[in-house]
């Protein structure tokens, strides 16, 4: 994945988990959940003109539901995506006066991120709780291509070849299968969903040809760029912080 994607991952799963992890033994805690986290792995089946051109796609989501009111069916959440749906690495010698005692890895990368809001209608939370949602928001397609030490997976040098910026909207189904954990609910999930993204331009794997000069051609592709992703992963409760007796306002 680039450099964003690397960095995007990461960050979005301590903000959502920051307070999930601990509350799972606290079975006696009365705080109440006010919203839900959720993280998934996903396969994304590109459609359409974007089938023609690529393959597959694989990565991560993470999302943030919010129940409008206690034991709402309705609620609002927030998603975001990662999507790789290219990668190619080529080994090479640092430079001429270096020589080949230090080598170094160029790594393209192309992936899709993805940001997105809207309502969410789930059933009762029962043992199997179905769930409709619909989003709109920004699509990035972004290819970055990287410099990483022959043993390292992090990039010292990286330049973004192509990018390309489109509202997005969408909307998803599924549904959860509760666990038995006291005190917060906690889930299985296991859903669908499609992703109008438009037109967009994009580079595939194989569209950056380098030039005895030193300089690149690219070969930008344009097409309507939809998905049908499918995802597994689970959700947690989360618990709004007790703030100690008279810390003040």
């Amino acid at each position: 994945m680039s450099k964003l994607s690397r960095r995007s991952v990461p960050i979005l799963a301590v903000a959502l988990f920051t307070y999930a992890s601990p509350i799972l033994a606290q079975e006696h805690d009365s705080r109440p959940v006010r919203a839900i986290a959720d993280a998934s792995v996903l396969y994304a089946q590109p459609l359409g003109e974007f089938g023609q051109q690529i393959d597959w796609g694989v990565g991560a989501a993470f999302g943030l539901r919010v129940p409008v009111r206690k034991s709402s069916p309705l609620s609002f959440r927030v998603d975001a995506s990662v999507i790789n749906y290219g990668h190619e690495t080529r080994e090479m010698c640092l430079s001429p006066t270096v020589g080949c005692r230090v080598q170094v890895k160029q790594v393209t990368s192309n992936d899709i991120v993805s940001l997105g809001v809207g309502p969410e209608l789930a059933g009762p939370d029962r043992r199997l709780q179905p769930f409709l949602h619909g989003f709109a928001g920004v699509t990035a397609f972004v290819t970055e291509s990287s410099l990483r030490g022959r043993n390292d997976h992090d990039g010292f040098a990286g330049t973004y070849n192509q990018h390309d910026f489109t509202f997005s909207w969408g909307g998803g189904a599924g549904v959860r299968a509760r666990i038995p954990v006291a005190g917060v609910p906690v889930h299985l999930n296991l859903a669908g969903r499609y992703q109008n993204n438009g037109h967009v331009e994009y580079l595939r794997s194989g569209d950056i040809t380098d030039q005895p000069d030193g300089s690149i051609t690219l070969n930008r592709q344009r097409s309507r760029a939809d998905l049908l992703s499918f995802h597994v992963g689970a959700s947690v409760g989360v618990r709004m912080p007790k703030w100690p007796v008279g810390s003040g306002k």
